[in-house]
């Protein structure tokens, strides 16, 4: 089977993501294809009853029909399904490949065997047909390109080579060489249509990637906010739990009838109480927390002199 993924030539790091892009693309683009050949199928069975055999016709526009019903069933069943990892991505690849493979053998049949023997006319209705699919297979199926090249060579290969090799005469030689430039044609247009397709996924998936980064990042910041944020109303509380404290030792030593002084190894206050500022009739500002109590005690002496 051929593999699906060498229809694609990406980065090697979006090459999943461009498969399972290419394959939903051709699923999602497809179904109208399928039903408008599926019309031209009941057209051309139409056209040709009362010309041949009624039963091989029959057959084949039932079998067609078949065909189509078949393929819309699969690419419902592709887009209701929940997998679309790129192995399943493979799978469903492969089933439209071959279907398409049968769709345009169909074609490619009722191309050079139906119409034998059939009116002039009828012929040209139904290069017409043929030639009209396969340009509509471009946008339809060239996400993947093997899907297109199965179907355009199913539905035109036997028509080519029976006009080259069979056709007897100058002018099937120079139709069966006209409808190969237009299949060269359509396949160069296949590929750059898939070129465009693959530039237009890889700025998606690469928006996306944008996308989820800055979404990363957002969440990381939303996060270092809650800590932060939790961070600070924990100091908060602690600083509210000493100030309380620190309420609470000085009340308890502005209660005691003796003066209080605690000094640190820079004899900078740490602590006094009313009573001692009251005895040495310090005001707020030498009395302050931090203050120097060395300049305090030079001032009091000289005042005592």
């Amino acid at each position: 089977m051929l593999n699906l993924a060498r229809s694609v030539a990406p980065s090697r790091g979006l090459d999943q993501p461009f498969l399972v892009g290419r394959v939903r693309l051709l699923h999602e683009h497809a179904g109208f294809g399928i039903i408008g050949s599926l019309i031209c199928a009941l057209v051309f069975g139409a056209a040709c009853a009362g010309h041949g055999a009624p039963t091989e016709l029959s057959i084949w526009t039932a079998g067609f029909a078949g065909l189509s019903a078949a393929r819309l069933w699969q690419i419902r069943r592709f887009l209701h399904c929940e997998d679309k990892s790129p192995e399943a991505a493979r799978r469903w690849g492969a089933q439209f490949l071959v279907f398409s493979l049968a769709s345009g053998l169909w074609w490619g049949y009722a191309g050079i065997v139906l119409v034998e023997g059939q009116p002039e006319v009828l012929r040209l209705f139904t290069y017409l047909i043929i030639g009209g699919l396969c340009a509509g297979s471009v946008a339809a199926f060239a996400a993947v390109l093997p899907v297109f090249f199965a179907f355009t060579a199913g539905a035109l290969g036997p028509l080519v080579i029976q006009l080259v090799l069979f056709g007897g005469d100058r002018v099937s030689y120079l139709v069966g060489f006209l409808i190969l430039v237009f299949l060269l044609v359509l396949s160069a247009t296949a590929v750059k249509q898939s070129e465009t397709i693959r530039a237009s996924l890889q700025i998606q998936f690469e928006n996306q990637e944008l996308i989820e980064g800055l979404q990363s990042a957002m969440d990381d910041s939303a996060a270092l906010n809650d800590s932060l944020t939790a961070e600070i109303r924990q100091r908060e509380r602690i600083e509210q739990d000493l100030a309380r404290s620190l309420a609470l030792y000085q009340a308890t030593m502005d209660a005691v009838d003796e003066g209080i002084l605690a000094l640190d190894r820079d004899h900078r206050i740490v602590a006094i109480n009313k009573r001692f500022k009251a005895l040495w009739a310090l005001n707020d500002k030498d009395a302050a927390t931090g203050a120097d109590h060395r300049r305090t005690a030079e001032r009091l002496r000289r005042l005592q002199r």
